[in-house]
């Protein structure tokens, strides 16, 4: 599933460049490298905080799920200034 997965994203990355959303130093950047499949890191946050009767296995709290990539990098790069913004805004100090 990787390699057609991978091959979809370049294709959009590469209209994107096409239509100038993005430059060629950013297509470098993001585009799938097909020889490795760990591009991407998934993993749970726990929650701790949550009570022990309602987590879905008796050892084990639920989590928030994170995705980390090249991709999702860039998209936060340019939501962070925006998010400061939002009324609902808490700063964490």
């Amino acid at each position: 599933m990787y390699p057609e997965t991978a091959q979809e994203i370049y294709n959009i990355l590469t209209t994107l460049e096409e239509l100038k959303f993005i430059n060629d130093k950013q297509l470098e950047y993001l585009s799938p490298n097909y020889a490795p499949i760990n591009t991407c890191h998934f993993y749970l946050l726990p929650k701790i905080h949550k009570k022990q009767s309602t987590w879905p296995y008796p050892d084990c709290p639920p989590g928030r799920p994170i995705v980390s990539s090249r991709i999702c990098e860039y998209i936060d790069y340019y939501l962070q200034p925006l998010s400061n913004k939002h009324p609902s805004y808490v700063k964490d100090t």
